[in-house]
């Protein structure tokens, strides 16, 4: 057996992530993969387009064996955090052989030795950071600057692309690991991660949650005057991603389980800066004074976005806007954001959707792993780990309760789909190819 990983988010999946995964089977030869993916909030500051159960569903519907969960505390966060969480998941299981994501660069080498500069291993990386910040650069600048400083012909764009930052910092994280997984690079075909317009067969998500966002959906769509244009509105990602999406995003649309984006919780985001005022500053990233602009500019603006964008500046950027608004929203605080940062090693790792070969990974796991596997969080808050170890409590009650709040938007419609409790403790999905449970 010879597992390969991925890290995506599949917000949606469309054809690129196809690409990438058929193209890392190759370069590979895994014979097993296993990918690990945010939940219901997502990297970009917000929440998911639909569900975590469905984004795994689609990724086992197109390639992957198994589809794992990673921390909420991570999946919301800069590159740095998120990355740490991702190969944190990843090197968990003790079994992952190597691991693959995009970037706009797509050739390993100059990639790693960004990341080994940034860690200290060749140059004088800290004092030339140094020198920039104390020249007046924004971080972001003066950590560019520092690395480009002791790096040979590296391409004018090379820190301007949002996935080759991402896949610096994973590297960064192998290093500070030590870990053994193999790291591949697979260049990004066509469409930027941020390109608004949805073009041909390839697409960014980002485009296409532009048009899923953007229908102006009323009830009962596909029994009204309303259906043509509909149809006609969806069509522009028809080729953009796989049949069986396309048809499936169809479906639930018509079945009133909406695209969710940010302004459907502006109003309880509102709710929340009011009530925590003076205590703003607690939570993650709400730092010099920004606390003071976002309550004064959330009580007035008529929309999410229009915040973000009086907020916005040289000093702090869109993404930080949305991270510090959501992380209000969910309650994500310093001191719990700390311990998560400085953690070598997760106690837990959570299955959101398998099929036979993912089984099989998760019986390797098992064999070469002490990591918690958990696949029903109702018999995991009965073990002695979780009970006594309260950092791992920290995490998966942070985890539920980050996707409860999701689910009460994502079923407003299906109120019916809640009275069984929460959607955490009752989704099936991770059993759909199973004749028993997996613990």
């Amino acid at each position: 057996m010879k597992i390969g990983g991925i890290i995506a988010e599949y917000n949606p999946f469309h054809n690129g992530h196809k690409y990438h995964i058929e193209e890392f089977k190759e370069k590979s030869s895994c014979s097993h993969l296993v990918a690990v993916t945010s939940g219901n909030f997502v990297q970009r500051g917000g929440p998911a387009i639909v569900d975590k159960y469905t984004r795994a569903k689609m990724a086992l519907d197109n390639g992957v064996d198994l589809v794992l969960e990673m921390p909420a505390y991570y999946a919301t966060q800069t590159a740095e955090i998120f990355s740490r969480g991702a190969v944190m998941t990843l090197e968990a299981l003790n079994c992952v052989d190597s691991f693959c994501f995009g970037s706009e660069h797509g050739e390993i080498d100059k990639l790693k030795e960004a990341a080994a500069i940034s860690m200290g291993i060749s140059g004088d990386y800290e004092v030339s950071l140094r020198k920039n910040i104390e020249e007046g650069m924004p971080f972001a600048v003066a950590r560019e600057m520092a690395v480009r400083e002791y790096m040979d012909e590296v391409p004018s764009d090379f820190f301007k692309g949002s996935n080759n930052i991402l896949a610096i910092e994973y590297l960064r994280e192998l290093i500070r690991l030590d870990s053994k997984m193999e790291p591949i690079t697979i260049r990004r075909m066509s469409a930027g991660h941020n390109s608004r317009e949805v073009s041909g067969d390839i697409s960014s998500a980002t485009a296409i949650r532009k048009v899923l966002n953007g229908l102006e959906l009323r009830e009962n769509v596909m029994n009204t005057k309303d259906k043509r244009d509909f149809l006609r509105k969806i069509s522009i990602i028809e080729n953009s991603v796989p049949k069986t999406i396309y048809f499936e995003l169809i479906d639930m649309i018509s079945k009133e389980m909406y695209p969710l984006d940010n302004e459907d919780f502006f109003s309880e985001i509102r709710t929340c800066v009011i009530r925590n005022e003076g205590t703003l500053h607690n939570y993650f990233e709400v730092k010099e004074g920004l606390e003071n602009s976002i309550r004064k500019t959330v009580v007035r603006a008529p929309k999410f976005d229009d915040v973000v964008a009086e907020l916005k500046s040289k000093r702090y950027t869109s993404s930080k806007i949305r991270r510090c608004l959501f992380n209000i929203l969910l309650g994500v605080k310093d001191r719990d954001m700390d311990i998560a940062k400085n953690l070598k090693q997760l106690p837990y790792v959570r299955v959101l959707a398998l099929n036979d070969k993912g089984r099989e990974i998760l019986k390797k796991i098992k064999e070469v792993s002490d990591v918690d596997v958990v696949s029903s969080p109702a018999k995991a808050k009965l073990t002695d780990s979780y009970i006594e170890n309260p950092v791992y409590k920290m995490l998966f009650d942070f985890d539920l309760r980050s996707s409860s709040i999701y689910y009460q938007k994502y079923y407003s419609n299906h109120r019916e789909q809640l009275e069984n409790g929460e959607v955490d403790y009752f989704n099936l999905i991770t059993r759909l190819e199973q004749k028993n449970d997996i613990d």
